[in-house]
């Protein structure tokens, strides 16, 4: 059954709830967790709040702390190696998305054998045993369902698309997102508005869902700058962390599609940060769609501050809500896109992964090879 909305990950949310981990862990009668985590993390003082939590619990752990931005299949299957070896019986992933897209793909392996990226087609037996704590408010992966893995032989970020292992637990803390950094803060949270635009947009958008993106869209607008301004501003960075994992959601009931299947294209090719490269990939993205969903343009546009009479051609439109976004991502972070350079021969390499990519079949419209040129043209800028 195809359900309008759906969401079985169990979340604690709330300033000091990571302090809770180690009981829920013993209360859901695991013995040995594996920590996932960017070793540059330990030095922010968030490992020692999870590792002291589950030593008061008595719980015994080992440590995977080799995550790196953009995960590979190779750190993954190291994990999982580790994993396996130590005998973990759950996984408790902590930082961004690369932490829990790391951590996604090492549960996998514990009950599936091969590679991860054998299971970007393999259907994936269910993985039990997987806590997210998020340190950013930008990718959602708390509450969405698959991860993204990058092959390291080609550097094409991969899709492993299922439902069978999403997260059993989330833990929200605004106090773990303190110390991210304003530049982290502001990438992070324009993922946040690219997931809750791009579900928005999507041909699986309901009216359910729609209305959390909404929320999603407007809290990002009021919160993200106030969070980039003050990172101690704990109510900012409370509703970003909510915010952000409502995006989450919102791909699991509806789904990413074509910004973020630009977004990861760029993304791998000229090594941007994920959320620089959604902001590359809005335009293009709002450009090509804006006639299909023409209603919910506009409304991305208020949302944005984009005054409109109703007068406004199809053309017009899109170009409000565009330059509202820019002047957002301009006047609040400091950010503006740069022309990215590129070969005839590189565009259709590009053109061809695009026409491939499984999130462009959630566009409202249909993609030719020639079209995907055009679209990576306006991206590229």
């Amino acid at each position: 059954m195809d359900f309008t909305l759906y969401q079985k990950v169990k979340v604690i949310s709330g300033r000091g709830s990571a302090k809770q981990i180690g009981s829920m862990i013993q209360e859901e009668g695991y013995c040995l967790p594996l920590l996932v985590f960017e070793e540059g993390l330990r030095n922010t003082g968030i490992i020692d709040v999870v590792e002291n939590s589950l030593a008061e619990s008595g719980i015994s752990y080992h440590e995977f702390n080799q995550v790196k931005p953009n995960p590979t299949d190779m750190i993954v299957e190291k994990g999982a190696r580790f994993c396996r070896q130590m005998k973990c019986d759950c996984v408790i992933a902590i930082g961004g998305g690369s932490s829990i897209d790391t951590a996604k793909g090492i549960n996998v392996l514990r009950f599936n054998e091969g590679s991860i990226l054998d299971y970007e087609t393999k259907e994936v037996k269910s993985c039990s045993g997987f806590i997210a704590v998020p340190t950013t408010a930008g990718t959602g992966s708390e509450l969405s369902q698959g991860a993204i893995v990058s092959d390291s032989k080609t550097e094409q970020k991969k899709l492993i698309p299922t439902d069978s292992f999403e997260n059993e637990y989330a833990i929200l803390d605004p106090l773990l997102t303190q110390k991210l950094p304003a530049n982290q803060t502001a990438f992070t949270g324009l993922d946040a508005f690219s997931h809750a635009t791009e579900a928005y947009t999507a041909t699986k958008a309901n009216p359910l869902c729609d209305l959390i993106c909404e929320k999603v869209m407007e809290t990002v607008v009021e919160y993200l700058p106030r969070a980039y301004k003050n990172g101690n501003d704990l109510l900012a960075r409370e509703r970003m962390l909510n915010a952000a994992s409502l995006g989450g959601w919102s791909l699991f009931c509806s789904s990413d599609h074509l910004g973020h299947a630009i977004a990861h294209i760029l993304g791998a090719k000229y090594h941007l940060v994920h959320g620089l490269a959604c902001m590359y990939g809005f335009e293009a993205m709002i450009r090509f769609i804006s006639e299909s969903v023409e209603e919910k343009i506009i409304q991305i546009g208020v949302i944005l501050g984009a005054d409109f009479s109703g007068e406004e051609s199809t053309k017009e439109i899109a170009d409000k809500t565009i330059v509202a976004y820019q002047r957002f991502c301009q006047e609040q972070f400091q950010l503006t896109k740069q022309p990215l350079s590129y070969t005839q021969e590189e565009l259709d390499d590009m053109a061809n992964e695009l026409v491939q990519n499984p999130f462009i079949h959630m566009c409202t419209k249909e993609i030719s090879f020639e079209e995907a040129k055009k679209i990576l043209q306006m991206a590229l800028g």
